[in-house]
Parts: structure tokens; sequence; C-alpha cells
């Protein structure tokens, strides 16, 4: 008689990741798809993107599509990247995060919702973050629920930094 175990859920990252300059944006797309847990990848403005990457093909479905799909095969995926490209908006912003569904209900800094939060700014060479695993530990390890998913959100910001 075979026993069939019950999966556990899967973690859940979305990235969010500020414009970056067009070839190098084409080169992510099947490397991050071929991350297992990567769900979706939202793409939006910094303030200190430039203008003309908006324009950029690498931001088409046509273009990043096949990348997503060389992506997934490559790390051995069968369910799709979800993929936002929110460019009408003006920058990041909590609005733009709730309109994502991204914000936590603990209001600001908080991760009631066992959700980590990750923020990268590239260009802030002041400050060195906490390692990322230890973020995910704290605000993951402590749900005490059987059908808890663990998530993160990881946000990326453009190579010259997110603001001046």
């Amino acid at each position: 008689m075979e026993t069939f175990v019950q999966p556990q859920n899967e973690p859940e990252i979305t990235l969010i990741l500020a414009v970056p300059f067009p070839a190098r944006l084409k080169a992510l797309w099947p490397v991050i798809s071929s991350f297992t847990h990567v769900k979706r990848i939202v793409i939006v403005k910094g303030q200190l993107s430039n203008a003309e990457f908006f324009e950029t093909s690498a931001l088409l479905p046509k273009i990043y599509e096949p990348l997503i799909e060389k992506g997934m095969s490559q790390g051995g995926r069968t369910r799709s990247v979800k993929v936002d490209v929110c460019l009408q908006d003006s920058t990041i912003s909590r609005t733009l995060l709730s309109k994502l569904g991204l914000l936590g209900g603990g209001g600001a800094g908080a991760a009631v919702d066992g959700i980590a939060r990750i923020f990268l700014d590239c260009g802030d060479e002041t400050v060195v973050p906490p390692p990322a695993r230890d973020i995910v530990l704290k605000h993951c390890q402590n749900t005490t629920s059987v059908d808890h998913t663990p998530k993160a959100i990881v946000a990326v910001g453009p190579e010259r930094g997110m603001d001046g």
C-alpha cells in the first residue's frame, strides 16, 4: 500500500525590480525565472531610473515571455511566473505596493503577516543590510499555522540608487 505525503507549501518570492539597463534586463529574465520559488516579478520606476529604459523592448511580453520560458526550463519549473510592468505610476510608493497587494497589514515596516520584506538599494554604499536569510527566518519561521506559505518580497533598486 502506497502512502502519499502531503507536500509542504512552497515558499513564494515576489521580486520588485526597478528598471535596470535594457541589456541587463534581457539577461535577467531567464535567470530570475529559473529560481523555483520566484512566483512574481514586478518592474517599477525608481526615481533615478533612466527614462529611456521605460521604452525598451525587454518590457514587452513578446520579448520577455520566451526568456522566462527558457529560464523555467533551466530551473525545471512547470508553474509560470507572473509579470507586472508598472511604469504608469510615478515611482515605487506605498500606493503602488498597495495596488499590487504587496503591503502588509501591520503598518510601516511591520511584517505581522509572516511575509519577509527586503529592500536593497544598489546605490547606497553607506549601509550594509543584514543578511536576507536572517530577515526571512525572523518573519517566516515563527508562524505556527500548518497551511502557512512562507513568503518574501524582495525590492531591488536601480544601479544608480533609488533616490538622489
